[in-house]
């Protein structure tokens, strides 16, 4: 490992100790020890300079309030943001529940960004279990449940056996002290046995290999207590000696370009050992999911006079590194080579390897009683709302992220708390499903207006489609509906027009795309060219310009059926063959489609594009923030503001107009939309000019 900073290192102890200075933990032991032993037990894992100097800084935040202000200023930027992560997954409450287990999981790795961010989590965690004893046993309770069902798991996920076996035995300990107690005892009996009897074996291995000219490191290995303790209740055994992997011999053998020194070590114990075949695993044609490579055999006649079967397991050093330590050893094995060739792989490491993006399109969200919602990235509070019951979704009125109102077409983020504050009756609202996020929610919206009667519908398909209108100058809908005369090329009856109406005020249809299929892109949008629109980005196919979250390798097809257009809202189906289709969001044929088999599909956007100059009318009541809350939802869209003009009036509200720079309709209603959500707005519309 390359040297490490010890100036650093003692600063960061300094302030550490200062802050925590007259503060204990667990009774009467100062804290200063804590983060100590913290990063003491995180070492083996060979951490660089910033997870060490965030490790000991970790808890300051909870002693000084400016703490985070004082490590921005006198360490690296990436020291703050492993300290700003690691104190936001620690403030985040969840409760035991087996139920949500996985899900608790999910939320801590989405959570964590960076894996540097789990091994300080980890190492905090073990500590705390390490001094179990010393906590008062309603918060001893809790703790044991989290770390059993959460921490534990994620150091196996990860391959960090070190952690996950102390973890899980503590955790053993608290959770069943009887059968604990019980198989310590019959453990230290069995142990004085067959200590001996291992011990010989482990030189008949290394004789063997020896006269084969082999070079390995042959030893014994026994299994933790847990693992002892889980395997004989999955196997229905009760006594230790009908196990045979309690104790394991390991063959430890030098790396190579290939694996077939370790297949010639097992053909050479094969050939004195009798093999057991049907316990032989092949772990390195087939690692487990958590990367763990090795080779295991069963085999009987090892111990002279005793037929009992013993383990061997047969690895490489690299792969005995990643079993020790999981994804950790990356930072373990470097430290063989030069540490010119190291640094610079490190840093690769850490734009790579380090990123938790596995649950990059989820995000994990907790209700004020600490159950956990598993939501796709981009949801909004109505999507949760919808999420914890349907019937508070459909009374939703406003919702609070981490005790704050925000709109309801705010987007969530990782781990924060959402409170649904509902009405008495239930109002969902149409305009909810041009922003939500889930299925579940567009179609529990859907359903409500479904069951209105058809007059009610086609007034309020009337009502909604008129606010459009006027939105963007245009004439509003007249008694004979003349305005869907023509619609989607095709000329309709008076009948055909009411049906329209009637699926715009039941939420079959969104008002943009019925006022698509009336009006030509440019008269919608109502803006003066922008300067030169032309990219190479048009003559791409459109079935080119799709992302597919999470499927690398699949083909993507544009359906026939419905003929998507890019721009267009478009949902993806994986179909036979690997192929994706692409159907547009509408298309009638989704209804009788596997639900299973859809997937995240979206247009790839052209940033450089901005085809329109739009004009827009702001109405709003004055109050601090407001231009700041204004630019920022629009610049959040991606569009540019090439003008801002704003008036205040003796009246406490403000009028303004500005220049948009837009590079189609579906993104101008967004920030029509986006606009008339921002508190306080009175009213918005496209303007005729400036």
């Amino acid at each position: 490992m390359p040297d490490l900073d010890e100036k650093l290192i003692l600063k960061a102890y300094s302030f550490a100790k200062k802050v925590h200075e007259g503060k204990f933990k667990y009774g009467k032991t100062p804290y200063i020890l804590h983060p100590l032993s913290a990063t003491y037990l995180m070492m083996p894992l060979k951490p660089d300079i910033e997870t060490i100097i965030a490790c000991i800084l970790h808890d300051t935040h909870l002693h000084d309030d400016k703490a985070m202000d004082f490590i921005k200023k006198n360490f690296s930027e990436e020291v703050y943001s492993l300290v700003s992560d690691i104190r936001s997954l620690s403030m985040v409450y969840v409760r035991p529940d087996e139920s949500q287990a996985e899900t608790l999981r999910r939320m801590f790795l989405a959570m964590a960004k960076d894996l540097r961010v789990v091994f300080v989590k980890l190492a905090d965690r073990l500590h705390d279990m390490m001094m179990l004893d010393h906590w008062n046993p309603p918060f001893k309770k809790e703790m044991v449940k989290q770390t059993f069902d959460v921490y534990a798991p994620i150091a196996s996920r990860l391959g960090i056996y070190q952690f996950k076996s102390k973890l899980e035995d503590l955790c053993f300990k608290f959770l069943y002290p009887r059968e604990y107690k019980n198989l310590v005892s019959d453990l230290k009996i069995y142990s004085k046995a067959q200590h001996a009897l291992i011990e010989s074996a482990v030189k008949r291995v290394k004789t063997v290999l020896e006269k084969e000219s082999v070079s390995a490191e042959v030893s014994g290995r026994e299994k933790h207590l847990y693992g002892i303790y889980n395997k004989l209740k999955r196997k229905g055994f009760t006594d230790l000696d009908e196990l045979y992997d309690i104790y394991a011999i390991r063959v430890v053998l030098p790396d190579s370009e290939d694996f077939s020194h370790l297949y010639g070590v097992l053909g050479v114990i094969h050939s004195h050992f009798k093999p057991l075949t049907k316990r032989f695993k092949d772990y390195i044609a087939m690692p487990k999911a958590n990367g763990y490579r090795s080779l295991h055999t069963v085999v009987v006649g090892l111990i002279d006079k005793i037929s009992k079967p013993v383990e061997i397991q047969i690895r490489t050093k690299a792969m005995h590194e990643e079993a020790e330590y999981g994804i950790a050893a990356h930072w373990r094995y470097k430290e063989a080579k030069p540490s010119i060739e190291w640094l610079p792989e490190l840093q690769q490491l850490k734009s790579e390897n380090v990123k938790l993006d596995v649950f990059k399109d989820r995000i994990f969200v907790l209700t004020p009683h600490g159950d956990v919602k598993d939501l796709p990235q981009g949801a909004t509070p109505v999507d949760f709302a919808y999420s914890v019951h349907g019937d508070v979704g459909n009374r939703c009125n406003q919702a609070k992220v981490d005790g704050r109102i925000v709109p309801l077409d705010y987007e969530l983020q990782n781990g924060q708390v959402v409170e649904i504050l509902t009405r008495k009756e239930p109002k969902p609202n149409r305009y909810w499903l041009s922003f939500v996020k889930t299925n579940a929610a567009s179609n529990k919206i859907k359903n409500w207006f479904k069951t209105f009667d058809r007059e009610s519908n086609l007034k309020a398909g009337r009502e909604l489609l008129n606010k459009y209108l006027r939105r963007l100058h245009k004439p509003v809908l007249n008694p004979s509906l003349s305005l869907f005369k023509k619609y989607d090329g095709e000329v309709l009856n008076e009948e055909q027009r009411k049906d329209i109406l009637e699926s715009l005020g039941n939420g079959t249809l969104t008002v943009n795309q019925v006022l698509k299929q009336i009006f030509p892109e440019s008269d919608l949008v109502s803006g003066v060219p922008a300067r030169s629109v032309k990219s190479s980005f048009d003559k791409i196919p459109d079935d080119k310009k799709i992302l597919v979250s999470g499927y690398d390798d699949l083909s993507v097809v544009l359906s026939g059926c419905c003929k998507p257009k890019y721009g267009q809202p478009i949902v993806g189906y994986v179909g036979r063959g690997k192929k994706i289709r692409i159907h547009a969001s509408d298309c009638k044929s989704l209804r009788v489609l596997d639900d299973e088999r859809f997937v995240n599909v979206e247009w790839k956007s052209d940033k450089k594009r901005a085809a329109y100059q739009v004009f827009l009318s702001v109405f709003a009541d004055d109050r601090k923030g407001f231009l700041s809350d204004l630019t920022v939802a629009i610049s959040s869209l991606g569009a540019n503001i090439s003008y801002i003009s704003f008036d205040r009036s003796v009246d406490g509200k403000v009028s303004g107009k500005l220049i948009v720079e837009v590079s189609d309709y579906d993104q101008l209603a967004k920030i029509l939309d986006k606009i008339e959500g921002i508190f306080g707005v009175n009213k918005v519309s496209v303007a005729r000019s400036r």
